[in-house]
């Protein structure tokens, strides 16, 4: 895992921050975030179902929240698919897709030492691997 700065920039980390990637082939995901929370107002609802009571709880406060500080515009599409991390309701800044190591099609050999390894991604969710 490794979390990706503003600049774009991210350092692999296996079990420690920064200790690096077993060498070898590996499948992986991409998955950026907006930084901004959606606005519970425009996040999907919980299925009360199938959500845990902690999730419910946090929705609740959340929507109460969101009324006292007003919408705030989100830098992801108004349609882009949402996922909850943290407690907060986020819009995918990428295709979804790419957050599924199985689903996003990118594999990528890591040599032992030093690497870097750039990717490359386009609107229609295609990957570039540039070294």
């Amino acid at each position: 895992m490794g979390k990706i700065d503003k600049g774009g920039r991210y350092i692999m980390s296996t079990q420690d921050p920064g200790d690096g990637v077993i060498a070898g082939r590996h499948k992986l995901g991409i998955r950026v975030l907006d930084p901004e929370p959606v606005a519970k107002a425009d996040a999907p609802a919980l299925d009360p179902e199938t959500a845990t009571g902690k999730e419910l709880m946090n929705e609740r406060i959340q929507q109460r929240k969101s009324l006292a500080q007003g919408r705030r515009k989100n830098r992801a599409r108004g349609d882009a698919p949402t996922v909850s991390f943290g407690g907060k309701v986020h819009r995918f800044l990428v295709p979804k897709k790419l957050a599924d190591p199985e689903t996003s099609g990118i594999n990528v050999q890591v040599p032992s030492g030093s690497n870097r390894i750039d990717f490359a991604i386009a609107e229609d969710g295609t990957v570039t691997v540039n070294r």
